[in-house]
């Protein structure tokens, strides 16, 4: 069985340490459906910019599913 590798290591790490992402990771693991941009701007209260660059921050942990919406990637 193969373990986590330093870099998915490391990417969890840059996520958790931030309250913003923690919450982003939060609001989007409640949904099974997963979220909306709207959806998280609203939950968030964060500007346009601050909501992107967070949303950037957590590739690999996320992404959009076919209806656009955010999810959390599957563990790999």
């Amino acid at each position: 069985m193969a373990g986590i590798t330093v870099e998915v290591e490391d990417m969890i790490i840059q996520a958790l340490g931030h309250k913003e992402r923690r919450e982003i990771l939060k609001i989007i693991s409640l949904n099974i459906a997963g979220s909306s941009y709207s959806e998280l701007m609203g939950e968030l209260g964060l500007p346009t910019g601050k909501l992107n660059y967070q949303l950037k921050q957590l590739e690999g942990l996320i992404e959009k599913n076919e209806e656009r919406r955010y999810v959390l990637t599957p563990p790999r």
